[in-house]
């Protein structure tokens, strides 16, 4: 994944690409074309959004929202256990994040910390009721 900007609007998006080693792998190729279209179907303040895709062409990309700030799991790693009314409003979130998916017959199959972005535009410490947004829909 790598920082990027869109287009001479000057976007900052994210940048998933296939490592060229992995191109040669059908199953590879299949996951990330599911990823793809399950992400392009979504519409959620809490689900990252997807911008632009290309999935035919020699190098298949996924240009998604750049959340800047953390994953839960580098937030936890940092701070250590978070207090009961933070980590009560990050599960409200992702659960709010996870119905509007599920309301689209999709589910996420890998929720875990490293695929939760905290938003901390201006790092730590985060602000008071930081917003959350679930990756990797794949």
């Amino acid at each position: 994944v790598y920082k990027a900007r869109k287009d001479e609007t000057g976007v900052v998006v994210a940048l998933k690409v296939i490592r060229k080693e992995r191109l040669g792998s059908a199953d590879f190729l299949t996951r990330f074309r599911r990823e793809v279209l399950a992400s392009s179907r979504l519409a959620h303040p809490n689900l990252v959004q997807v911008f632009e895709a290309d999935l035919a062409g020699e190098q298949p990309f996924l240009a998604v929202e750049y959340v800047p700030g953390l994953t839960l799991q580098d937030l936890v790693d940092r701070q250590g256990a978070l207090t009961p009314a933070l980590a009560c409003d990050i599960v409200r979130q992702i659960a709010q994040a996870l119905k509007h998916a599920d309301e689209q017959r999709l589910v996420h199959r890998d929720i875990k910390p490293s695929n939760i972005m905290v938003l901390a535009p201006g790092g730590l410490p985060l602000p008071p009721r930081p917003a959350v947004k679930v990756l990797d829909m794949g």
